[in-house]
C-alpha cells in the first residue's frame, strides 16, 4: 500500500513563503504599520512562546530599521497575511497593482 501524502493547508502560508500583512492594531506607531503594509515580509518560522497561539507566524522583514520594530521581525495572525506566494515577484506585483489601484 503506497503512503499518502499528509494534507497541506493551502489557505495558510507555508514556512519560506513571502507575505505582505495589514497590522490590525491601529494604536501602533503609524510608520510601523504603514511600512508593514508596503513591503515584502517572509514567513520563517511559527512562534513558540507560550500564549503565541493569536500571533502564531513570525514574519522577517529584511528593509526594516531597528528605529521601526526593535528586531526585524514582527509576529502576525492569519487575518493580517493578506497576501501569500512562494515567489516573491508575485509580491512585488501584487505591490504595484495596489499602489496604482489595479
Amino acid at each position: 500500500m503506497k503512503h499518502l501524502k499528509t494534507y497541506e493547508k493551502l489557505n495558510e502560508p507555508q514556512i519560506g513563503d513571502y507575505v505582505i500583512c495589514e497590522e490590525s492594531s491601529q494604536i501602533g506607531d503609524k510608520r510601523t504599520i504603514q511600512f508593514i503594509s508596503n513591503n515584502i515580509g517572509q514567513f520563517i518560522k511559527w512562534n513558540t512562546y507560550p500564549n503565541s497561539s493569536r500571533y502564531p507566524f513570525i514574519i522577517y522583514y529584511e528593509t526594516a530599521s531597528v528605529n521601526l520594530f526593535s528586531k526585524k521581525t514582527r509576529e502576525m495572525n492569519l487575518k493580517e497575511i493578506i497576501y501569500f506566494s512562494k515567489n516573491k515577484e508575485d509580491c512585488e506585483d501584487y505591490l504595484a497593482a495596489k499602489k496604482y489601484n489595479l
